[in-house]
């Protein structure tokens, strides 16, 4: 009735792994652990571990690139800070990739661009800005940071 599942053996081929890393990698950037935990799924260890350090060598992979492009991502998607450190820590990069990013970029101008995205300029009640205010925190913007933007989305009127 039911099919029978057997364990699949991991492929020991460094070159299959290394086929299957540059697949991978053509689609869209990883982590050098995000990487590692994909091939792991096909791969013995001995076989992703040689192939993640050819991609690395010949810098088909690279850790800052990945940073680049998620700082990217989250700065597009109006997420502050906190947002750009889970993320990071999730995917497997060291703070020493990203902490540039966080001292250069002025986070309470993007929660803004969020806010402009989101309402239109009007007088909000208190508990209207509670509300907003907690909503701008939700995307990983600190408490600083949402006020001030908070005051200066609505002195642009």
């Amino acid at each position: 009735m039911f099919k029978k599942i057997t364990p699949k053996t991991k492929d020991d081929d460094v070159a299959h792994a290394l086929n299957a890393a540059l697949r991978c990698l053509t689609r869209r950037e990883y982590s050098r652990i995000e990487l590692i935990k994909k091939l792991n799924l096909r791969y013995t260890k001995n076989a992703t571990d040689a192939a993640v350090k050819k991609c690395v060598e010949n810098k088909w992979q690279s850790d800052e690139r990945y940073a680049q492009t998620l700082f990217n991502h989250i700065v597009n998607q109006c997420y502050g800070p906190r947002k750009l450190m889970l993320e990071a820590s999730k995917k497997g990069l060291s703070q020493s990739y990203y902490q540039e990013y966080l001292e250069e970029t002025d986070w309470t101008e993007i929660a803004v661009k969020f806010l402009k995205k989101r309402l239109e300029v009007r007088e909000y009640t208190f508990e209207e800005q509670q509300k907003i205010l907690a909503s701008v925190a939700r995307r990983g913007f600190s408490n600083s940071s949402c006020i001030s933007a908070l005051q200066r989305f609505l002195s642009e009127e």
